[in-house]
């Protein structure tokens, strides 16, 4: 005789069934815990990602603010400095006009010495030029050339090819009248270091016997002297 089968109660499957929702129910319940913790992370991580994003944001707004800024600021001084440069070109402007009348005061001023100077010039014939030889063996081709007026007891002399000599020396010009024992001053000067020459004007107080003055140049000390004591290195014949 075959062993007795299961035997089941009427009872049973629904029993089954409840323990199988109790089951699933309480699997749920314990998943909702989870859930709800990585739905706020994803939420605190959304949240985080738009607050860094917006810190970024404002920075970059507050650096295009500061640049914006900066280019006003730039703008502003390169219209102040516009209007400096204006006004330094237009204070340019009034010197240049203004040298450029002090210019021709004094062209006119220079043009009038001119005229009056030509209108005055002295008869030509009244004028001697006289020549000045070298005294110098070690200087030859040193000269010198006097234009004189015995009129006005003024004239020029154009010296070339001068020694140069120093700072404690000076070259001075002696007017020998035939008739005045004793040389008068004419003017000291110094010559150019590279060519020897020099043009001086001078005149005297002292009238001169027409025809009868001569001329030499000496060395002497600087400042020159009453009375020549230097050597002698040009004179007239």
């Amino acid at each position: 005789m075959p062993p007795d089968a299961p035997t089941s109660s009427p009872n049973s499957a629904p029993q089954d069934a409840e323990s199988s929702r109790t089951t699933s129910h309480f699997s749920l319940v314990r998943w909702v815990p989870w859930v709800l913790t990585a739905g706020f992370a994803a939420l605190g991580l959304a949240l985080t990602q738009l607050y860094f994003g917006a810190r970024v944001e404002l920075a970059r707004l507050r650096d295009e603010l500061t640049l914006t800024e900066l280019e006003a600021r730039t703008f502003r001084h390169q219209v102040e400095a516009g209007a400096i440069l204006s006004a330094r070109e237009q204070e340019l402007a009034r010197a240049a006009q203004t040298s450029a009348a002090a210019r021709l005061a004094e062209r006119d001023v220079r043009i009038a010495q001119l005229e009056s100077q030509t209108t005055a010039q002295p008869d030509l014939s009244r004028l001697k030029i006289v020549a000045l030889q070298s005294q110098l063996d070690h200087a030859p081709r040193a000269h010198a050339i006097v234009v004189w007026d015995s009129n006005r007891s003024e004239g020029v002399l154009h010296a070339s090819r001068l020694p140069a000599i120093s700072d404690d020396r000076d070259y001075q010009l002696w007017l020998i009248d035939a008739g005045e024992p004793k040389p008068v001053e004419g003017g000291v000067f110094h010559v150019s270091a590279e060519s020897g020459n020099t043009q001086v004007i001078f005149r005297s107080a002292q009238t001169f016997s027409a025809g009868a003055v001569r001329f030499i140049v000496s060395r002497e000390r600087r400042g020159g002297a009453t009375t020549r004591e230097g050597p002698v290195v040009l004179a007239s014949e």
